[in-house]
């Protein structure tokens, strides 16, 4: 025996797609000396005819994370040797550790039961599953059981011939023959089958390869009389009268007046025969034995369906918020919608189901429902404030479509999805993990023939009010789902509000000149098929002072829960310089803060604000003075705030704003005596103080 540190064999495979065992370490053989590296290359030569060695065609791979079973002495010793390629591969090598023998035994896949006597049998004791995972053209690899004819080492330690692999289990094919009224099965696929035999013809379980006399003994261990191959949407098939199941079983004869059970599911029908055998079938060592099975309409079953669609859910009238358990939600007939859920929450600001937290990943799955023809989902969503992420919607085990990314403000998303099969769940996730998403509703309807309905949307101030000059002013919006050739159409109920001019994504208009008393008019947009929105216009009479809004449009104080952003911002009003603020945040990541003043019937501008936290401020002045200041503002519970106008350094006005505010708040009259004004607003040492629109009337 000599002393190698490294052996390169050639092996031939003499069968088709193996695939990967999982690695134990209990049964390796490792007390016999010291082990030492080897590696076999293991080769795809010419396969000889009289050994069926392809399926259909196909060539025969060694896949990824394969092992092989190697035994220097073919009864006791037992070593894993793994396929060393990143990807399939005809040709590969197989590394692993063993001791040095002149004889080389190789058997597939590897076992970690060992090899050992068993009764009076010795050999590996390698399992033949019951239950396989075969492909639309081809056999389970990891039930394709395989020995080698003993590799001879010469005086040197080199190969003196190929490692040949041989296969030990037969093969069945199952064809289906679809001879129904109608033909049922037409374009059904496959996804699960099963054949089963009576009596001791067991066909699975627990073996003994013998690697020295190249055989296998009947099943000793977990023996079944049932071998069920289970397909994916991946690896199904078509029902066409050719193509089939492959089962690997163990080799016997099965004798005349034996009984065969052959089981079958697709996406609409439960397929089962009764065969007696006229005469025996001999499934035999390393051969393929086709079995079609002629079916009638006594052996077709219109399978049990899901839910059928339309399946609608409408979370828009959630309260409280705080986590919730949906598993409670039925439809109509009392059927429940939901069978799984995690890290979802009922909202009622906005009103919605919230899916997921900063810290955990959340989902909803739906029941079983039939979708065994083309349907579309339709959900209606936004992210949560400073969170990114869009909406994944999966069917069945991997049918998925990814939305973009979503929007701050709720929109519906169309998902058109192919023919599952009649009892398949939706799974309904963010596609960004720990990012939450807000879901107003879910609709899965049938067909394709969907259309969202456009939506038309002003993104700039609805309410204006404007000087007695002439001016001319845009309006601008946008369009979700546009329909082809159309285009937005404004119009005005006045005289004075005309000469409308379009651009791709607004409409600009002229204001005329006010000669009489204040007026008021509005802007209709309108767009085909979509809700119309307006814009009111209130022009001041002439010599009327103008009121100055802060919609705080500039303020970006970057999100922060301990509010200690310092800084300033440029003011969107005509000739208002900078604010300044300290101890401020964001309550954009705080949806109560954006909702509950338009609950309570506070109308803010552009959906803005500005949040001070304890101990902060924000002031601004503004030049020349103000006679009267007006704005928004929410507090916490135990927060409160004043706000001071002052001038040449004496209060000129001031006004606090108690805990548990919102509502709008008002200073009808400031006398700053000719000078400019400062507007500070502090806050106290609790909490935080959402602002929203600031308004003052200049006093000149």
């Amino acid at each position: 025996m000599k002393s190698l540190s490294k052996i390169t064999l050639f092996a031939a495979l003499t069968a088709v797609t193996a695939t990967a065992c999982q690695k134990e370490d209990n049964g390796i053989d490792t007390s016999s000396g010291k082990l030492v590296k080897m590696t076999f290359t293991a080769g795809n030569p010419e396969l000889k005819p009289e050994v069926r060695t392809e399926i259909d065609g196909l060539t025969p791979y060694w896949s990824v994370g394969d092992q092989i079973g190697i035994s220097t002495d073919g009864t006791k010793s037992n070593y894993p040797f793994t396929n060393d390629a990143t990807e399939r591969a005809a040709t590969t090598t197989f590394s692993g550790n063993a001791n040095i023998s002149s004889t080389i035994y190789a058997y597939y896949p590897f076992t970690a039961n060992g090899i050992d006597k068993v009764g009076d049998n010795t050999g590996a004791k390698v399992d033949l599953p019951a239950n396989q995972t075969p492909t639309a053209n081809s056999f389970d690899g990891k039930a394709d059981i395989l020995v080698s004819k003993p590799l001879t080492l010469d005086s040197e330690g080199q190969q003196v011939a190929n490692l040949e692999f041989r296969r030990l289990s037969a093969i069945v094919k199952v064809v289906l023959k679809d001879q129904s009224t109608d033909t049922k099965l037409a374009d059904q696929h496959v996804s699960s089958l099963s054949i089963t035999t009576d009596g001791d013809n067991t066909l699975a379980g627990r073996v003994v390869v013998d690697l020295l006399n190249y055989t296998m003994y009947a099943p000793y261990f977990n023996g079944s009389n049932t071998v069920t191959a289970t397909y994916t949407t991946n690896t199904e098939y078509v029902i066409n009268g050719v193509s089939g199941t492959y089962l690997s079983v163990y080799p016997r004869l099965l004798a005349a007046g034996s009984k065969l059970v052959v089981e079958a599911a697709t996406e609409g029908f439960v397929i089962k025969k009764e065969i007696v055998l006229s005469n025996e079938i001999n499934l035999e060592t390393g051969k393929i034995t086709t079995l079609n099975v002629n079916l009638s309409d006594e052996h077709i079953t219109a399978a049990a369906t899901g839910l059928s669609l339309p399946f609608t859910d409408d979370f828009s009238n959630l309260t409280g918020n705080s986590a919730t358990n949906i598993l409670s939600r039925k439809d109509k007939n009392g059927n429940n919608l939901y069978v799984a859920n995690s890290y979802v929450y009922q909202y009622n600001s906005p009103h919605g189901l919230r899916m997921s937290s900063s810290d955990n990943s959340g989902y909803i799955v739906t029941s079983e429902l039939d979708l065994s023809a083309p349907f579309s989902v339709l959900i209606s969503a936004k992210v949560w404030p400073k969170d990114t992420s869009g909406i994944k919607v999966t069917a069945g085990e991997s049918a998925a479509i990814t939305t973009a990314d979503l929007t701050e403000e709720f929109k519906t998303y169309l998902l058109k999805f192919d023919a599952q099969n009649s009892k398949t769940k939706i799974r309904i996730e963010p596609s960004a993990a720990k990012e939450r998403i807000i879901i107003e509703s879910i609709q899965i309807v049938p067909g394709h023939d969907i259309t969202l309905p456009p939506v038309l949307k002003i993104t700039s101030e609805t309410t204006l009010s404007v000087p007695a000059e002439s001016a001319t002013k845009t309006i601008n919006y946008t369009v979700d789902n546009p329909t082809d050739g159309v285009s937005v159409v404004a119009s005005s109920n006045v005289s004075w509000l005309n000469s409308f001019v379009y651009d791709v994504d607004g409409v600009s208009f002229t204001i005329d000149a006010n000669q009489g008393e204040e007026r008021s008019g509005t802007i209709t947009l309108s767009y085909e098929g979509a809700e119309a929105q307006t814009v009111s216009v209130t022009q001041t009479k002439p010599g009327a002072v103008m009121w100055e809004t802060e919609t705080f449009e500039n303020y970006t104080v970057p999100s922060t829960t301990s509010y200690g952003s310092s800084g300033t911002f440029n003011g969107v009003t005509t000739g208002t310089p900078q604010w300044s603020y300290s101890g401020c945040g964001n309550p954009n990541q705080a949806n109560t803060d954006k909702t509950a003043l338009a609950n309570a019937g506070v109308v803010v501008i552009n959906d803005k604000y500005a949040a001070i936290g304890k101990n902060g401020s924000m002031s601004v002045t503004i030049p020349g003075g103000i006679t009267a200041l007006k704005f928004n503002a929410l507090t916490s519970s135990k927060g409160s705030a004043t706000v001071t106008i002052t001038a040449n350094g004496a209060t000129a006005a001031s006004i606090t704003i108690p805990g548990n505010s919102k509502s709008a708040f008002e200073i009808p009259t400031i006398d700053c005596q000719g000078y400019d004004a400062t507007i500070t607003i502090k806050q106290n040492n609790q909490n935080r103080t959402t602002i929203g629109d600031i308004t003052w009337q200049p006093a000149n």
